[in-house]
């Protein structure tokens, strides 16, 4: 059953487990958003996202995704709309406008093989249309946003969970829907987390 407040501050769950759990220290604490987030994620409770636009400072080709990063709308990198690449074709230092083919041989028969490829066709590259050097590519990996741009500012507008000011742990904790079952498992999932 679902109470009359819709949403409440996951952050009203650590007083409980300090009742519930007699849990002595506050280490936990520190950790308790992020954990919050992925018991709703390991859940695959359905949640409501909000807008969020951050500017954030990277170096080295990358920079870390928020914590309550859950989709991204777009990417604005030194002021350039950047575009989303695959990871398995981006390099930052491979970007170029030839290809070259690789000879292959057709299994099947009856097909002959020069009519997919082979070593001695002469035409055995093409070009791609020009690739702008200047454009900002960007691909998502284990949490890091990578980018062909060395560094600078990324403005990021991505989907997040709602999130609200908890000023007595001084942190954004995520909001959760005020429901019992969820609420013991949210804080089970900690207990889990903790030890």
């Amino acid at each position: 059953m679902i109470d009359n407040n819709i949403f409440i501050s996951s952050a009203t769950l650590i007083p409980d487990m300090y009742n519930d759990y007699n849990i002595q220290s506050d280490d936990f604490v520190s950790r308790f958003p992020i954990w919050v987030a992925n018991a709703l994620e390991e859940l695959k409770f359905i949640q409501a996202y909000v807008n969020v636009e951050k500017d954030i400072e990277f170096d080295d080709h990358r920079c870390q995704l928020p914590w309550d990063f859950r989709g991204i709308i777009d990417v604005i990198i030194n002021n350039k709309k950047a575009i989303l690449k695959n990871s398995a074709e981006f390099n930052k230092d491979t970007i170029t406008e030839k290809v070259t083919t690789v000879p292959t041989y057709t299994p099947y028969p009856g097909i002959p093989n020069a009519d997919i490829t082979s070593p001695g066709d002469k035409n055995d590259s093409f070009n791609h249309a020009p690739v702008d050097k200047e454009q900002p590519y960007y691909y998502i990996s284990n949490n890091w946003i990578h980018t062909n741009v060395d560094y600078g500012t990324i403005h990021l507008r991505y989907r997040a969970l709602p999130v609200v000011y908890d000023s007595i742990i001084n942190m954004d904790v995520p909001l959760i829907y005020n429901n019992g079952p969820l609420k013991k498992y949210i804080k089970l999932n900690v207990i889990k987390q903790m030890l």
